[in-house]
């Protein structure tokens, strides 16, 4: 099973109000023998005010986030970070060694320049 770490993407506002100050994937797995993804994320914010993160698993031909073959959404509010914050496993339908499957975070609210987000994927075959 692989594993792939990325860290440290944050949205600053123009006024200078860090909503969303860190958005990562602690991990990601996909296990071989089933296709089945396992996402896990971290998220810091400048206050306790909700915020949405949505995980889209996504399939392409490049290695970049393609077409989103799922996603879900989690509203989080209370505290300013939040860690392993973990998502509903998903099940990709099969394996073309052509192809990619990944995961792409993205959180909302948004700045006028742009979405937070954080992206991984596990090529052919799966390690």
């Amino acid at each position: 099973m692989a594993t792939v770490e990325l860290d440290h993407i944050n949205k600053l506002y123009d006024n200078g109000f860090h909503a969303v100050k860190d958005l990562s994937i602690d991990v990601f797995e996909i296990d071989p023998a089933s296709y089945t993804g396992t996402l896990y994320a971290n998220v810091t914010t400048d206050g306790t005010g909700p915020v949405q993160v949505t995980a889209h698993w996504f399939v392409s031909t490049t290695g970049k986030p393609g077409t989103t073959v799922s996603s879900e959404t989690v509203t989080l509010s209370g505290r300013t970070s939040y860690v392993r914050v973990r998502f509903t496993p998903y099940t990709f339908p099969g394996s073309d060694c052509g192809q990619y499957e990944g995961a792409l975070l993205t959180s909302s609210p948004e700045s006028a320049d742009g979405t937070p987000s954080d992206s991984t994927y596990e090529g052919c075959p799966i390690q």
